[in-house]
């Protein structure tokens, strides 16, 4: 895969991408998206955020307080909102307003829960109504402390996500 540094040093202008972003609860989501939206600010691209973690108590104020100290636009529906249906929205709102980058949090899933699985995958269904290109990007965040039960995790996302990056946390532990 090519370096996240290279490839969005190039000239981003009019162009919208949308990254999704998941994994397990506790990997470090959502603290790694604002921390990708600052490294993206700094390249010059204007970003807005998903909150698409609708399900785990204060995840969308987390994110919020993310995007306001960042000066961030965040789109945010009620907690126990679909996902899929918030993400949906959020892709159709910036996609013509010159954002050029829309990281999708989602809410933590178990790779051996196929109903949450499903509803994942719905997420990247649901995405490809609002533009038939997204996501451009399918992030998993791993927990670098939990240790082979990583390699399963990896698996089975990407047999059901199509994984194309993965960003590993918690490596200064």
């Amino acid at each position: 895969l090519e370096p996240l540094e290279q490839k969005w040093q190039a000239n981003l202008i009019n162009q919208h991408e949308i990254i999704l972003v998941f994994g397990i609860n506790g990997a470090g989501k959502t603290t790694t998206i604002a921390k990708i939206a600052y490294f993206l600010q700094q390249q010059n691209c204007l970003v807005a955020l998903a909150a698409g973690d609708t399900y785990r108590a204060a995840a969308v104020e987390q994110l919020s307080a993310w995007g306001k100290q960042l000066r961030i636009p965040v789109i945010a529906g009620l907690q126990g909102a679909d996902c899929a249906s918030l993400i949906f929205d959020a892709i159709q709102e910036t996609k013509g307003n010159g954002t050029n980058i829309l990281l999708a949090d989602t809410s933590g899933r178990l790779q051996n829960n196929t109903n949450l699985m499903q509803e994942l995958t719905k997420v990247v269904r649901v995405s490809k109504k609002a533009d038939p290109n997204a996501p451009q990007h399918r992030w998993l965040v791993l927990d670098a402390t939990i240790g082979l039960n990583s390699i399963e995790q990896a698996i089975v996302f990407h047999e059901h996500l199509d994984v194309n990056g993965l960003i590993i946390t918690k490596l200064d532990c």
